[in-house]
């Protein structure tokens, strides 16, 4: 059974992990009506929301908590699962990414529960700038599955490190 669950675990590893940076393409914020206001990738590496003409923009800015929230936990992903098809035994070293990947996804959980005080944007109008975060902004329906594949990633690297140090 443990033989099993420990071939298993990894592969689960990076199905959270892949479904999170997959979160990026659906919208991640709206407003309190449901109306959406950006997807994963305007979350992360910015661009224009919203314009009137030449004289009036939102744009957001680059947001590197953002990024890591979406892209760690499938960068760790990997290496775990590359890092685990080539050993066969237990190493100290193994047990260690695997607490630095259960990490990876609680940062990715705590981010995606704040998604909008870690995304700043800024408002122009006749020449003026206004920055601001988008805190009072809900979670859309991206950021919620985000959230709920974080959760299902950090259970499958508990038991992942509770096996191994078994």
């Amino acid at each position: 059974m443990y033989k099993k669950l420990k071939d298993v675990l990894p592969v689960l590893i990076i199905v959270f992990a892949v479904l999170i940076a997959l979160m990026m393409v659906f919208n991640v914020l709206s407003t309190e009506e449901g109306d959406n206001i950006m997807n994963g990738f305007t979350a992360i590496f910015g661009g224009e929301v919203a314009s009137i003409g030449d004289f009036a923009s939102v744009d957001v800015e680059f947001s590197f908590y953002n990024f890591l929230a979406f892209v760690l936990p499938a960068i760790l992903g990997i290496l775990l699962f590359v890092l685990s098809k080539g050993s066969k035994e237990k190493s100290l070293v193994g047990l260690m990414f695997n607490v630095i990947i259960l990490a990876a996804f609680i940062f990715s959980l705590v981010i995606f529960a704040n998604l909008g005080a870690y995304t700043e944007g800024s408002a122009s109008a006749f020449g003026g700038t206004v920055n601001y975060t988008y805190e009072g902004s809900s979670l859309g329906l991206g950021g919620i599955f985000a959230m709920v594949f974080s959760i299902g990633g950090i259970l499958t690297s508990l038991l992942n490190i509770l096996i191994q140090v078994k």
